[in-house]
């Protein structure tokens, strides 16, 4: 069920033992929530001398990627939230991730 603001009243929680869930789960909802790019692309940088237009572009991409890293935050065990409370952006959280929870997998298949 969706609650105030479009975010479910339970988010999925990563608990280290269901990364294939929980990131199938977090990437569809990251479509629903129109915040999927920063996951995979990051925020980029406003340039030299913005434009008034540009620098509002930049202000939405850097409120959307905080809403996915709210998201994240809200998804997590308190002992994997310890591994990514340094990281800043959207995309530095989710390579954390990626790394911590695919490449024992991939040690495993050799």
């Amino acid at each position: 069920m969706v609650g105030n603001g479009g975010f479910p009243g339970n988010l999925p929680i990563l608990d280290g033992k269901n990364w294939e869930r929980w990131s199938m789960q977090m990437k569809v909802f990251f479509r629903f929530q129109d915040v999927n790019e920063f996951k995979q692309n990051g925020c980029q940088e406003l340039g030299d001398n913005p434009m008034d237009a540009q620098r509002a572009i930049h202000n939405d991409a850097v409120k959307r990627d905080s809403k996915a890293l709210f998201l994240i935050h809200q998804s997590m065990d308190a002992s994997i939230f310890d591994k990514i409370s340094k990281a800043c952006t959207t995309k530095e959280v989710w390579d954390i991730l990626e790394r911590c929870f695919t490449c024992g997998e991939k040690i495993r298949k050799v």
